[in-house]
Formats: C-alpha cells, structure tokens, sequence
C-alpha cells in the first residue's frame, strides 16, 4: 500500500486503547506528545458537507461540550464519557493547542444492542492500523509490516496514527460513504472489528438484513472470518465496497496483530 506522505503540520498525539465502545462507557484517552493549551471536543465524522482534501483532516459535527486541558504531556490519561444519547457511528476527539498543534483520536461508538438497525457498516480498524507508518519505539523505523516485511511481522493496537491521527486513506475510502449514509438519511449500526470478533455468527444474523464494509478491510482475524462466514451461510448480505477485502490473516496477541498468511 502506499504511504501517505505524513504531515508536516504541528500535531497533538493522543488515541484510544479500544476500537469501540458502547453509549455510557468511559473512554480512556491517552496523550503521546506535550502540548500547551490544550482544548478537546468530541465530533461525529461523517455529518459533515463535502470532501476532505488533506490527509490530515477530520470534519464533522460537535456532539459534547469544549474542555479546557491546559498542559499535557506523554502518558496524561484523560476520561471521556460516552453519552447514551449519542448514535452509533464513527466519532474522534479533536485537540488543539498553542503554537497551532491539532490532533484526532477517532473511535467507533457501537449499538447499545446488536440490530438496532437492520443494516451494520463494519469500519476497518485492524487494517488501519497495519498502514500506520507510527515509529512507536523512537527507533527511526515505520512500526508496521509495510516498511520492512522480514523484519516487522506485527504491528500495535491504540496507538495514534500519522497525520495528526487520522486513519490512513480515511478520505478516500471512508469518508465518502458515510457522508453519503448520513445526508441520505439512511440508518445504520456502525461496529469495529473486534465487535464482529466478540460475536457469532447466528446472533449477526438475527440482527443484520446486511453488513457494508466501505473502506480497505484487508487484515481480518480467524474469529472474524468465521463468525462473517457463518452470518453469510445462515442468508446474510455482504457489501465490499473497496479492494483485498478478507485477503490476510491476523493474530491478535495482546495488544498487538501478526500479519499469518493469505486467506
């Protein structure tokens, strides 16, 4: 895949242990970097009119209130309640501080119960975070199997991504289709990819008429695939809306993924 070129804007890193959670929970948001001035505010992706040009960009509605952080720096936790009241869908926290540093730490809010929709878009958050070029360790090398194959074989989970933590290729392969779902009017539960794993495949599909899965959903554990495969066998509907869908493996092993073999 190719990488996109990182960001040269001033950054705030900061990302979510977890893929998803569920209205009510606390979040856990954990700082990367140092920042002063630090102002945070949660959105919904998606709601948003129009493309996104940058790579380096989310846009989208505010759905909670302005919180004043000040100073942080690496390890800072910082809590953030998922309200009941919002919808299942896609959502970051913006952070902005001085010296014009923005960062993105997006998360999927998922059903309070599988089938509140009778239709689930599956966001690729495993695959996301195989194309993170992150240098996690400070070593000077992209933590991720793309920059050198024989020596990466695994990459970390709830880490922030480049670009001031926006998913890679986010504009192109995502953004578009949820915009379209939501200026439509068109419903749908919104799940991660470990709420398939935490699944089966006969619970999908009482829940779920179909499931879309819009962006590059390449790297898919064993779990996955089966309880998808099940959900297929038993009369549910699959949309893939971009390329190498369900084409690696993946291990999970911790906090981490290893890239197995081809399916």
């Amino acid at each position: 895949v190719a990488r996109v070129r990182p960001s040269a804007r001033p950054a705030i890193e900061a990302a979510f242990p977890l893929e998803s959670y569920r209205p009510g929970a606390a979040a856990r948001l954990r700082f990367y970097s140092r920042a002063r001035g630090v102002i945070l505010q949660v959105f919904r992706a998606g709601t948003e009119t129009g493309r996104i040009a940058p790579s380096d960009e989310m846009r989208g509605e505010p759905v909670g209130p302005v919180r004043q952080l000040g100073a942080v720096r690496s390890g800072r936790v910082v809590w953030i309640r998922v309200q009941r009241l919002w919808e299942s869908g896609f959502y970051f926290a913006r952070l902005t501080g001085a010296g014009g540093k923005v960062g993105y730490a997006p998360f999927v809010v998922r059903p309070r119960r599988l089938g509140e929709h009778r239709v689930a878009v599956v966001l690729p958050t495993l695959t996301w975070q195989a194309y993170n070029f992150r240098d996690d360790d400070g070593d000077g090398d992209e933590d991720t199997w793309y920059a050198d194959p024989a020596r990466e074989r695994s990459v970390l989970l709830g880490r922030p991504y480049e670009n001031r933590g926006v998913p890679p290729h986010y504009k192109h392969y995502d953004q578009p289709f949820l915009r379209w779902l939501y200026q439509t009017g068109r419903g749908a539960d919104y799940l991660a990819q470990a709420d398939l794993e935490a699944t089966n495949g006969r619970t999908l599909a009482r829940a779920y008429d179909a499931l879309f899965f819009p962006g590059h959903h390449e790297y898919v554990t064993a779990r996955e695939y089966d309880v998808v495969e099940r959900y297929r066998d038993l009369g549910g509907s699959l949309a893939f809306l971009s390329a190498n869908n369900f084409y690696w493996r993946v291990d999970r092993r911790g906090s981490r993924i290893e890239r197995i073999s081809h399916w």
